[in-house]
């Protein structure tokens, strides 16, 4: 399973607080279950990559037997980092 972080313009966010528009994966609905637009994945926030390079860089360096491991680690915790 893959998570997605989706870019939601203000207008399209305010029509799913109000219940006007229905969010269906990335295809934002009407009421009457007609298509009205397709969201697109948020940006990488800026240093996001870099972070991850450098984090993983010093895992591995720390246990280089199982690189998959700490790389998909590293991932994880540089996507929950706020600066990451």
């Amino acid at each position: 399973m893959t998570s997605v972080t989706l870019a939601i313009p203000a207008a399209i966010q305010a029509g799913l607080d109000s219940g006007s528009l229905v969010r269906w994966g990335g295809t934002i609905r009407d009421t009457t279950g007609l298509n009205v637009t397709y969201l697109d994945d948020a940006p990488l926030a800026p240093g996001f990559v870099e972070t991850l390079l450098e984090r993983s860089e010093a895992a591995v360096k720390l246990v280089p037997a199982k690189p998959a491991m700490i790389i998909g680690g590293a991932i994880f915790a540089a996507a929950r980092s706020p600066e990451g």
